[in-house]
């Protein structure tokens, strides 16, 4: 799937009406972020990421 800015605030307004669902099972702080991206350059991080701000 490519993603271009139209499709991503289109699936942002689903998720925001409660069209589209996400399953978390994980929440990282901030903080912890760099240690997220060596996860995954290193192929260890299972799944996909998705960046939320938290307001």
């Amino acid at each position: 799937m490519r993603s271009g800015a139209d499709q991503l605030a289109d699936l942002v307004a689903r998720v925001c009406t409660g069209e589209l669902l996400l399953d978390v099972t994980r929440r990282v702080a901030l903080a912890d972020l760099p240690a997220l991206h060596a996860r995954a350059d290193a192929g260890t991080l299972p799944g996909e990421v998705v960046l939320a701000h938290p307001g």
